[in-house]
């Protein structure tokens, strides 16, 4: 058995059920691993201020030790007090990016504070904000390239993501990396920045590596935290990319206790 140091967990179809929580299950798991002195931690396409303002609705407020945001581009350790943000996309980059996706009927949005701004009032965009329980307002493109930005997304119906995610691969830049991250959601960053990158990071901070760490993901987006993470867990209810190169799959999927179960068979709870 690996020396694990800290559980990582993507949110959204992983740590999250669909009913918009940690599963009790989870939470009581992650609870007596640090007790034995592992860390938890959050590694999302989200950002933090947004994220820490759903923490007790999640289950999670007080068991979180450390916080990977931004897929990779925002680090926050809660003990040692370090907050860092990183490699963000320039004006010029997204104003490039929202022009690319132009002909096609999408809408793009990024988070100001807690605030997700959307660049168009559609259904899409307000099925997601409504969903989550996001608050939401609206944005111009000029005001969307005005400055650098962590990430911007595009929302879409589902029946358009195959078009998005070819144009994505025909539009592929040196300057960013694009990627599903829900059946709905595509999200663009710095081609610096990864969950990977930013793990790597903030596992150094504690005198660890990546070897040292536990992941769990569900979608493209963890693709390379699950590859090169010291144990790579993907979710039963993962897309296919991240199950093949996972060390292990759960039994369960997020709805059916899947984390708690691995977790309990893991360390043998």
């Amino acid at each position: 058995m690996k020396d694990i140091k800290a559980i990582f967990c993507d949110l959204d179809g992983t740590l999250l059920t669909s009913k918009d929580a940690a599963a009790d299950s989870t939470i009581k798991v992650v609870k007596k691993l640090k007790e034995s002195g592992i860390l938890f931690g959050v590694a999302t396409g989200r950002e933090v201020e947004s994220s820490e303002a759903k923490y007790a609705s999640w289950g999670i407020d007080g068991i979180v030790d450390m916080f990977v945001g931004y897929n990779g581009g925002q680090l926050k350790d809660y003990e040692l007090n370090i907050f860092e943000e990183i490699h963000p996309l320039s004006g010029d980059t997204i104003r490039c990016i929202i022009d690319t996706f132009d002909d096609l009927n999408v809408n793009f949005c990024c988070t100001v504070n807690t605030k997700v701004m959307l660049l168009k009032d559609d259904v899409p965009g307000r099925r997601m904000c409504e969903k989550d329980h996001l608050s939401f307002g609206f944005m111009s493109k000029d005001e969307m390239c005005s400055q650098a930005r962590g990430k911007i997304m595009i929302i879409c119906e589902e029946s358009m993501m195959d078009k998005v995610i070819e144009r994505g691969k025909l539009t592929s830049s040196n300057q960013y990396n694009s990627m599903r991250t829900a059946p709905f959601l595509y999200e663009f960053i710095n081609s610096n920045i990864s969950k990977a990158s930013g793990l790597k990071r903030i596992m150094e901070k504690r005198g660890w590596n990546i070897d040292n760490l536990m992941v769990f993901g569900d979608e493209d987006n963890d693709y390379e935290m699950i590859s090169e993470s010291g144990v790579g867990v993907a979710m039963r209810n993962g897309c296919d990319r991240v199950k093949n190169i996972a060390d292990y799959i759960t039994d369960y999927d997020n709805n059916h206790d899947g984390i708690a179960d691995f977790l309990s068979k893991y360390f043998k709870l």
